[in-house]
C-alpha cells in the first residue's frame, strides 16, 4: 500500500527530477567461478536463484515506484528513477541481496554518466552511491 501511495504522488508531479540508476554487485563472478571450479553445484544453484530473485523483485520495486527498468539481469540494474527514490531502492536492493553480497551503484543524468559513477564507485570501493555531477566529477551521496 505505501509503495502505491508514493507512486501515486510521484505520477502525479509534474517537476520530478529522474536520474539513471547503475548497479553492480561485487566479486559476483569470483564466486561463481569458486563454486564451480569447487564442484559446489548445490550452493551455486542456491546462490543463483538469490540473487535472480534479489535483481528481479528490485526491478519491480523500481517500476512501483514509476522508474523505467532498461536492464535487470545477471548481477546487474539500470533504470531511470526519481530521484526521491534512489535512496528507498538503493535500501531495498541491500536488504534482498543480504549482508554476503557487497554492491556499488552509481548515479547521473544519462546513463553513461551513472555507468561512469558506478565504474567510479567500483575502483574506489565506496561502498554508498556515487554520483557523476555536470562538469564530471564524482560524489559519494551519503543515504
Amino acid at each position: 500500500m505505501f509503495v502505491r501511495s508514493v507512486t501515486l504522488i510521484l505520477r502525479k508531479s509534474e517537476n520530478v527530477n529522474r536520474v539513471f540508476i547503475a548497479i553492480d554487485c561485487n566479486e559476483t563472478g569470483k564466486r561463481i567461478e569458486r563454486l564451480i571450479l569447487s564442484e559446489e553445484l548445490n550452493n551455486l544453484k542456491h546462490f543463483s536463484e538469490e540473487l535472480t530473485v534479489a535483481i528481479v523483485e528490485t526491478a519491480s520495486y523500481i517500476t512501483a515506484y514509476d522508474g523505467e527498468v532498461y536492464l535487470a539481469g545477471g548481477d546487474n540494474i539500470l533504470a531511470r528513477v526519481s530521484e526521491a527514490a534512489v535512496s528507498s531502492i538503493y535500501q531495498y536492493f541491500s536488504t534482498k541481496v543480504g549482508p554476503e553480497v557487497t554492491f556499488e551503484c552509481g548515479l547521473g543524468d544519462s546513463p553513461v554518466d551513472a555507468y561512469l559513477a558506478l565504474k567510479y564507485a567500483k575502483a574506489m570501493h565506496a561502498g554508498k552511491p556515487v554520483r557523476r555531477g555536470g562538469e564530471g566529477t564524482f560524489d559519494e551521496i551519503t543515504l
